[in-house]
C-alpha cells in the first residue's frame, strides 16, 4: 500500500511529472523562441510561474459555486497523478511489477483524460462567454482526436505477437513484429497530430485562443486554481511523452539502468517535435481542425485497426 502511495505522490506520480512536465513546456517555450529569432523564458520559468500564482488572490467568479471552483483543478492533478503512477519503469536496485494491473493502458488513457473534463466544466460553470465558448471548442476538439487515439491504442493492442493486450508492459515488449511495426510507423503522425490538440497548441491551440477568447474556460480562473490548472498541464506533457515512449518505440531493449533516462530523453524529443510543429503553423479555424481528424486521421487509424484485426496471429 505505501508503494502505491509513493508512486502517486512521487515517482512516477505527482512531484516527478511536475518537475519533468515543467521542464519540458519551459523548453517548449525556449524552442520556440529561439526558432523565431527571441531569447525565450529561462527554463525555471514555469515554476517561478506556478509558486507566483500560489501567493495571488484568490477571485471566485458571481455565480459560480466556490466548491466547484477548487474542486474541478485538484480531481484534475489526482487523476492524472494516479494514471502516471502505472505506468511500468523499472528502476535499478528495485524489484520491478510489470503486470500492475491487466488493463493499464484503458485505466491511463481514461484518467488522463479526467482534466480536460474538469477544464470544461470549469469554464461551462464561470457564466463567462469566453470559458463557455472554449469549454464548447474544446469538447468538439475532445471527441474529434480521441476516436484516433482509441483506434491506435486497440491496433497495437491487437498487432502484438499472441493474445491482445491492454497491458502497457506486455504492449511495450512485444508489439515488435512487422505488422505491428507499419503501424507504429503510419500512427506516429496521428498520435503527434492529437498530442497538439490535448495540449492546446498551435494549429489547434482553439479552445484557449488568447487573441480571441483571452485563454477560454481558464479565463476566471485566479490564484491557486489556476496554479492547479497549469500543474495538471505540465502533467499532461508528461503523459503524453511516456505514452509516444511505450507504445511507438522498443523501451525495454534497453538496459533496466538506462531505460528512466531514456524515456526522459525521449520526452525532450517529443517535447521538441512538437513545439517545430508549433513553431511552423499557425492557429487554424474549429472546422478545419474537425475536418483534418475526420477526414484523414479516422479513416487511417480504422485501416490501421482493420489490419491489425485480420493479420493478427
Amino acid at each position: 500500500m505505501i508503494s502505491y502511495i509513493l508512486s502517486i505522490l512521487i515517482f512516477p506520480g505527482f512531484l516527478f511529472s511536475f518537475l519533468l512536465g515543467g521542464l519540458m513546456d519551459s523548453f517548449r517555450r525556449k524552442l520556440k523562441a529561439k526558432m523565431q529569432l527571441r531569447i525565450g523564458p529561462p527554463l525555471t520559468q514555469g515554476f517561478y510561474d506556478i509558486i507566483k500564482l500560489f501567493s495571488k488572490e484568490t477571485l471566485i467568479p458571481e455565480n459560480m459555486p466556490w466548491v466547484l471552483y477548487f474542486i474541478t483543478p485538484i480531481i484534475g492533478v489526482v487523476s492524472i497523478s494516479i494514471a502516471l503512477s502505472l505506468f511500468p519503469i523499472p528502476l535499478p536496485f528495485v524489484k520491478f511489477n510489470s503486470h500492475k494491473i491487466p488493463f493499464d493502458l484503458i485505466v491511463i488513457f481514461y484518467l488522463s483524460e479526467v482534466p480536460t473534463i474538469c477544464y470544461l466544466l470549469f469554464g461551462y460553470f464561470t457564466n463567462s462567454i469566453f470559458g463557455q465558448i472554449g469549454a464548447s471548442r474544446k469538447a468538439q476538439l475532445l471527441f474529434a482526436y480521441n476516436v484516433p487515439m482509441i483506434l491506435i491504442i486497440t491496433a497495437l493492442a491487437f498487432s502484438v505477437n499472441g493474445s491482445p493486450t491492454f497491458n502497457l508492459f506486455d504492449l511495450a515488449a512485444k508489439g515488435f513484429n512487422t505488422t505491428s511495426i507499419f503501424l507504429k510507423i503510419i500512427f506516429i503522425p496521428i498520435f503527434i497530430l492529437c498530442s497538439l490538440a490535448k495540449l492546446k497548441l498551435n494549429p489547434f491551440s482553439i479552445p484557449n485562443a488568447e487573441q480571441e477568447i483571452l485563454e477560454g474556460p481558464t479565463v476566471e480562473a485566479s490564484g491557486p486554481a489556476l496554479a492547479l490548472f497549469e500543474i495538471s498541464h505540465f502533467m499532461e506533457w508528461v503523459i503524453l511523452g511516456f505514452l509516444f515512449s511505450y507504445l511507438f518505440l522498443p523501451i525495454f531493449i534497453i538496459p533496466t539502468n538506462l531505460i528512466l533516462i531514456s524515456i526522459i530523453l525521449i520526452c525532450f524529443v517529443f517535447a521538441s517535435l512538437l513545439s517545430l510543429l508549433e513553431a511552423a503553423t499557425a492557429r487554424i479555424e474549429l472546422n478545419q481542425a474537425i475536418n483534418i481528424f475526420v477526414k484523414f486521421t479516422w479513416p487511417i487509424s480504422i485501416l490501421g485497426l482493420l489490419l491489425a484485426f485480420f493479420t493478427h496471429v
